[in-house]
């Protein structure tokens, strides 16, 4: 008769075991549809469908408790003038770059009306946007496909305490670390083309580190289990 606690393990495997098969069939799914999208965008005429993308910013700002701004107008610009100090009125808001164009002065308050540039995107630019997303499922794939691995090392054990399940545990962390990259990668490339500012960032989410960092342990602590187990069996 199974050991109470290994058969809950045995279960809690089989049930991660389904569920990464369920996320793993609309992984490729969804993959399969961003392929497909791509190639028929890449024959896609250039500007078949084409979206013209532009801005508003209203800015309001209370000058009660800074008395010492003078608002000066410049010709077609506007400028902040502070203690000397002169300010072009710029804002960058989402990663997009507003310029003031009117300045309303009412009081203490001002509102400051500021425009974005506008900027085209045909339908066919999104294949760039396309081929990033392929790759960033596939490094998903990926981490779900080591999931499956270790619940199924986990519905079928005796004992968690193998190198099987030891060298499962670590093949996951380091698949992880790619998909982390490319997420970054993939955002930045979405707000690139939806702002019209080119600005590709690479970069690891630090809860991402330290989910990568307790799979580790969580390996040395299986590995040191294992070892536990191995002298016990010995002794046996």
């Amino acid at each position: 008769m199974k050991n109470k606690v290994i058969s809950k393990i045995n279960k809690i495997g089989k049930a991660g075991n389904i569920i990464s098969k369920i996320a793993k069939i609309i992984m490729i799914i969804g993959l399969i549809g961003c392929i497909v999208g791509t190639v028929l965008m890449s024959f896609i005429p250039k500007d078949f469908v084409t979206f013209n993308m532009s801005g508003d910013a209203v800015i309001t700002v209370n000058t009660d408790n800074m008395p010492l701004i003078e608002i000066i107008n410049f010709g077609d610009e506007v400028h902040i003038d502070k203690d000397s100090s002169d300010l072009s009125v710029k804002w960058d808001i989402n990663d997009v770059a507003y310029i003031v164009s009117e300045l309303e002065h009412n009081g203490n308050i001002i509102n400051m009306y500021a425009e974005a540039e506008s900027y085209k995107i045909d339908i066919s630019s999104f294949k760039w946007f396309l081929i990033p997303v392929i790759i960033f499922m596939i490094s998903a794939l990926a981490v779900i496909h080591f999931i499956g691995i270790l619940c199924k090392k986990f519905q079928y054990c005796s004992t968690p305490f193998t190198e099987d399940i030891v060298k499962a545990i670590k093949n996951l962390a380091i698949s992880i670390i790619p998909m982390a990259l490319l997420q970054s990668v993939t955002e930045s490339i979405t707000n690139s083309m939806m702002t019209g500012n080119i600005d590709i960032v690479v970069g690891i989410d630090l809860m991402t580190v330290i989910l990568v960092i307790l799979i580790f342990l969580l390996a040395a602590i299986f590995n040191y289990g294992t070892m536990l187990q191995e002298e016990s069996d010995e002794t046996l």
